[in-house]
């Protein structure tokens, strides 16, 4: 059967006045709402350039429902009328060679076999043809009045009779008499000749019951047309793990055909790699937490190693670290970029690992590997969201970002290694080479977002996602952003928090029963370490005399050492304003001091007039009665000490040094007076130049270097080892190595450096600080 034509009426054009032009096309949506509502969705779109939506008064609280009418306002301009027409001719256009088929020749054919996922009914509304209509708007109206609706896409149209005289609309006239209906045909009675008869316009309804009808009628079509599957409809019929040797097929979504939407990666036939994108509120996070959960549920941990980096100042990964995913190698949320290249360099090392293996066992790619050896070895992927902060640090931490992943992502598909980038913008993305990261994604996947950002993400071009409604709607497209690799998807809701923890609860226990081992690693750069237990000071600190201070900043974590040298100036200078980590770095040395049998006793001098916190007292108990501690400068038996070089080992810890000027070296015009005995300042000098090489040791912590940097610096030049945290970048530079070195990011509250001056030796780590329980 044909569907119903394009309804079209002349009129002429009387502003200020509801004419008849008016009313028809009112009444007839009326008509169509009312009678198809309750049974399909609905869209209109409606235009009006003259009365600027006054022809549709009585429709206008239907603009607030975006279901009904998608643009949520009556269309006037010429750019905005030709860009909506543009886009239903290009719907229509993939209808007919997409969708229909012998068994479904129509739009209402193909909603018949498919009741799950029915196309729905567009209805465009237009007055005062041709005013605003561009000669492309003219033909893209020419073809949805000839093919719109056996697509579902029904033109109403209002013609300005006078104004469809000119020649250049004769083409469109005779196109529109031959594809649809004068709507005042129908109103005439042809053939009955016997019988007189009036045209009688249906009254139109009293006000408030037309408003209770569209108050109803907005009510029931956004309660119906809402996307209603969840993220465990996903799993139906998902086969538990599944092997990864073909790559990774991982269903995210279902198409408007009700199929599975999936992100295939590493398959001979797909991309190795993935991009995520759309703007603030388009569903992104969302989108991730379908893409683990699912990945999880269909491959086991034998089959995958995951990476989750996120840059973002939230917690959304923190459900997959407590309890740990089983599936996941490390999840680091709120990561700095010096972090994100520790995790790529580790990476390329896994890359170069697997690239000798392989090698070695005459195999060309992951794939064929894993049929020769039948080794279990898994794939990786690597997801990091907002990975352009990885180049928002200095330029030596984004070349090191660029380089690393330019690796991973051109070599990485051989070794079955994959990454997802994900962002809500590529705009402003402070990398030399994104263009070319870009290209190597060739799997894209867009969420709601703006025309440049559609056409950075998808490609030149290609704005479909800026039509996009996310949530739920997306855009997959395996074609490196091609236009026509273009497909729509709906993403089901990921649940709220404590839905997707208890999922992966269940995860946990399924995967616990297969016996499959922890392999996670934690990283939060929002908290620093806890100090390790005991134990584990004894276990390092009695095989060698060293300070155990934090983590290093890497992705292996491994504890940051500072071995106690016998050689002269090996004393440690620590420097900077931040009590949590004073307090951690005293404490972790106190607790590696206590391993140490060779010190006889270990001093502390307080110069700061501030009582230590955090672990400081459970760890001067540990020393026992080794520990001395004292805050007057005249009690302090500096003395005592120097006398006893090589036959006492002391650990004298000087705390506040630039609070206490006494031990400030005097000016080199001011000598000391024939006979004096050496003054504090004088004997703190000697025991740093002539200590270390004896096993006695000097630790100062200073607060404020401006204040002793000047006063200080020949005693400073026996402290060959140390460690700056919370500075500012030109005072940890002039600390650590003279003025020569600069160090971006010294004066965030998760880090700090370690240099060793003789060996030009730096570290990054992460100190330790009091743990929550003992």
């Amino acid at each position: 059967t044909r569907p119903d034509p394009a309804l079209w009426l002349l009129t002429s054009v009387t502003p200020r006045k509801t004419s008849e032009a008016d009313t028809m096309p009112q009444a007839s949506n009326v008509n169509k709402d009312g009678g198809n509502g309750a049974r399909t969705q609905i869209e209109l779109t409606l235009i009006d350039p003259l009365q600027q939506g006054q022809s549709v008064e009585p429709f206008l609280p239907l603009l607030k429902v975006e279901q009904l009418v998608p643009q949520g306002h009556v269309l006037t301009r010429s750019d905005e009328i030709e860009a909506a027409l543009g886009i239903l001719t290009d719907e229509i256009e993939e209808m007919i060679q997409q969708r229909f088929n012998d068994k479904a020749f129509n739009w209402s054919e193909y909603n018949a076999i498919n009741p799950d996922a029915p196309l729905p009914c567009k209805v465009v509304v237009l007055f005062d043809v041709p005013e605003q209509i561009s000669d492309k708007s003219l033909w893209f109206l020419g073809r949805i009045c000839e093919n719109g609706p056996r697509c579902g896409v029904l033109p109403i149209i209002a013609i300005d009779s006078k104004r469809m005289e000119d020649r250049r609309y004769e083409k469109f006239m005779a196109t529109l008499e031959a594809s649809s209906t004068q709507l005042d045909h129908l109103l005439q009675c042809a053939g009955v000749a016997e019988l007189s008869f009036t045209y009688m316009p249906e009254q139109w309804p009293r006000r408030d019951v037309l408003d209770g009808f569209m108050a109803k009628l907005a009510e029931n079509c956004a309660a119906k047309t809402r996307f209603r599957k969840t993220m465990p409809d996903l799993w139906t019929n998902l086969i538990n793990d599944e092997t990864t040797i073909g790559g990774f097929d991982i269903p995210i979504g279902w198409t408007p055909a009700g199929d599975f939407a999936t992100l295939r990666v590493g398959a001979t036939d797909s991309e190795h790699h993935a991009l995520l994108a759309g703007k603030t509120g388009s569903g992104k996070s969302n989108l991730l937490h379908v893409l683990i959960h699912t990945l999880c549920e269909k491959y086991s941990p034998e089959e995958i190693d995951l990476y989750l980096l996120d840059y973002k100042e939230s917690t959304e990964f923190n459900v997959y670290a407590a309890p740990p995913l089983p599936h996941a190698r490390l999840v680091a949320t709120e990561s700095d970029p010096e972090y994100g290249v520790t995790v790529l360099r580790h990476l390329v090392g896994e890359l170069e690992t697997r690239a000798r293996i392989f090698k070695s066992a005459n195999a060309r790619d992951f794939a064929e590997y894993r049929k020769l050896s039948r080794v279990r070895l898994p794939r990786v992927l690597l997801i990091i969201d907002e990975f352009q902060v990885l180049f928002s640090e200095g330029r030596q931490v984004a070349e090191a970002a660029e380089q690393l992943l330019s690796q991973l992502l051109k070599q990485g598909r051989s070794f079955g290694i994959h990454i997802l980038l994900a962002t809500q913008t590529l705009k402003g993305i402070n990398a030399q080479s994104i263009g070319s990261i870009i290209t190597q994604l060739g799997c894209r996947i867009a969420l709601a977002c703006g025309q440049e950002d559609s056409a950075m993400i998808l490609g030149g071009g290609n704005w479909a996602a800026a039509e996009l409604r996310s949530p739920p709607e997306g855009i997959i497209n395996n074609a490196n952003g091609a236009k026509s690799g273009n497909v729509r998807f709906m993403i089901p809701f990921a649940g709220e928090s404590e839905h997707r923890r208890a999922l992966l609860t269940k995860l946990i226990e399924r995967t616990s029963l297969s016996g499959a081992a922890t392999k996670t690693k934690i990283f939060s750069g929002a908290s620093l370490p806890e100090i390790p237990s005991l134990s584990e000071y004894q276990t390092v600190c009695e095989q060698e005399e060293t300070l155990v201070l934090g983590e290093r900043l890497t992705f292996e974590a491994a504890p940051l050492t500072l071995p106690l040298t016998r050689r002269s100036a090996f004393n440690v200078l620590f420097s900077g304003y931040n009590d949590q980590i004073h307090d951690g770095l005293l404490s972790a040395m106190l607790y590696s001091l206590s391993f140490a049998d060779g010190f006889d006793e270990v001093i502390y001098f307080n110069a700061r007039g501030v009582a230590p916190g955090g672990a400081f007292s459970a760890a001067a108990q540990v020393l026992g009665a080794r520990f001395k501690m004292f805050d007057d400068i005249s009690a302090l038996p500096l003395q005592a000490i120097s006398d006893n070089l090589g036959v006492r080992r002391i650990a004298l810890i000087v705390d506040g040094l630039d609070s206490e000027k006494i031990l400030h070296p005097a000016p080199a015009f001011k000598s000391p007076k024939p006979g004096d005995p050496p003054s504090p300042a004088d004997l703190l000098k000697h025991l740093a130049e002539d200590g270390p090489r004896k096993g006695t040791f000097v630790f100062a912590f200073v607060d404020r270097w401006q204040r002793c940097a000047t006063a200080c610096k020949d005693l400073f030049s026996f402290f060959e080892l140390r460690v700056a945290y919370c500075m500012n970048e030109d005072d940890a530079g002039s600390l650590v190595s003279g003025g020569i070195g600069k160090f971006k990011g010294i004066e965030k509250p998760n880090r700090a450096v370690f240099v060793n001056k003789m060996t030009n030796d730096i570290a990054w780590f992460r100190p330790y600080v009091q743990e929550r329980s003992r």
